[in-house]
């Protein structure tokens, strides 16, 4: 048994300093891109290509390992089976596919193909292969002090921003403010989960300045389906703060969420309108355009076609155009990352859906979105009534697919995603009783 926790012991340590690695990289790339832009840029993705490797080697000698010394259950390995399915069926996926190249190496700009696939699953295997509460704390401190700063170079403005991370504000060191969004929406919860599992009130108070800053950079940086998103997710957990009793927090989760949403104002913005205001008025726009019972004349069909495209700040057209290419490849899609082609035969300058359920479908099939989707349900349904720090978790993990209905996934953001998920996975394959805990 000793022997057995000391080996678990050294896979833990090893993930958890890869994770350090990994999530001190905003820092290492603002030094990269004093020195030279396009360098910064090669080695970010170089960066979390060797991360990724490492750790998915050390993750399939964990496996292994607990395969060896665990009684693990069908239960246990489900969400495993369902991520090792997918990635078989992408993979076929790939070797059908016209653009092979692209399929596993990905498009020079997203470089999200199948090989990429492969090092999302070490990060998987990071969070999986940690089982320290105190080490999982240390790896949240470090990404909240990487979003603050992201967050406070963004505020100073475009000359800073240009130097330090070759993007305007307000898009952090993600390239694009929506992937920026994505990284914020994971931070905010962080910090409201570490602000609820501070013991000292000095700690408790920092936690919520950090949860208060990150939503105010969050609004400002305007991306409403992230907004959406973590709206959803709070009020589930402000529901079972009530449940439980705990109306203190309860209500300094949700009064500066209320308030700043109310008070926060853009330039741009006429009639001088709020921020989430305006994103409400478009919502209720493109709800009254979905809901429009229009006659069936060809010219009327043709009309509304039109008005569902600019649906969605114009992902409409994205949407519907997705949907149909998943009808002409349903089995096994275009293959990773090779829609860009398919969307330019149509005179539509982009390489995604902006939807990850149509993105995942229309690229590895419906099989293949069926076996990812499938994996992160079966781990919610396991973990989501565990424990309050698995609840969290979840509660993350929930509030970033929301958003990924309305965006895309990168390997600059989904490494961060991935590593969440694997903090689930990861506890349902620890062993009970006499076993390796």
């Amino acid at each position: 048994m000793k022997d057995k926790k000391e080996i678990a012991k050294i896979f833990s340590n090893v993930s958890f300093y890869l994770g350090i690695i990994y999530c001190l990289l905003p820092f290492f790339y603002s030094l990269m891109n004093l020195y030279d832009n396009n360098s910064a840029s090669n080695f970010r993705y170089m960066f979390m290509a060797i991360i990724g490797s490492i750790a998915l080697f050390s993750f399939i000698i964990y496996i292994i390992f607990l395969k060896r010394n665990c009684k693990l259950t069908f239960k246990n390995i489900l969400p495993l089976i369902l991520l090792i399915s997918f990635l078989i069926w992408s993979f076929i996926s790939s070797c059908l596919s016209n653009n092979k190249s692209i399929s596993f190496l990905g498009t020079d700009y997203r470089k999200e193909g199948f090989l990429t696939y492969l090092f999302y699953g070490g990060f998987i295997g990071i969070g999986a292969m940690i089982n320290d509460k105190n080490k999982y704390k240390i790896l949240a401190n470090i990404i909240l002090i990487t979003a603050i700063y992201g967050g406070a170079i963004n505020l100073l403005g475009n000359e800073i921003s240009l130097k330090l991370f070759a993007t305007n504000p307000y898009a952090g060191f993600f390239h694009h403010f929506n992937h920026f969004a994505y990284f914020l929406n994971i931070c905010i919860f962080i910090a409201i989960l570490l602000m609820l599992d501070a013991k000292k009130i000095l700690f408790k108070l920092y936690y919520f300045i950090v949860y208060i800053f990150l939503l105010f950079i969050l609004i400002i940086n305007n991306t409403f389906g992230v907004y959406l998103a973590i709206l959803f997710s709070i009020i589930i957990l402000i529901i079972y703060l009530i449940k439980n009793k705990l109306y203190k927090y309860a209500i300094i989760i949700f009064l500066p969420f209320l308030i700043l949403s109310c008070i926060l104002k853009a330039d741009n913005y006429q009639y001088n309108k709020t921020i989430v205001f305006d994103n409400f008025v478009d919502l209720g726009y493109d709800l009254k355009i979905l809901t429009n019972n229009s006659k069936n004349t060809e010219n009327n069909i043709n009309s509304e076609i039109v008005n569902i495209d600019s649906v969605g700040s114009d992902r409409g057209g994205l949407w519907r155009n997705g949907l149909n290419f998943i009808k002409q490849k349903p089995l096994f899609g275009y293959g990773p990352d090779n829609l860009e082609s398919e969307y330019n035969k149509l005179n539509i300058d982009m390489d995604r859906a902006h939807n990850l359920i149509i993105q995942l479908a229309a690229t590895t099939g419906i099989i293949g979105c069926l076996f990812y989707f499938s994996s992160l349900f079966v781990i919610l349904i396991y973990n989501f009534k565990r424990n309050k720090f698995t609840l969290a978790i979840s509660l993350i993990i929930v509030s970033y697919l929301i958003s990924s209905m309305f965006g895309n996934s990168m390997y600059t953001i989904s490494p961060y995603f991935m590593l969440l998920f694997g903090v689930l996975i990861g506890i349902n394959l620890r062993c009970d009783g006499d076993n390796y805990v």
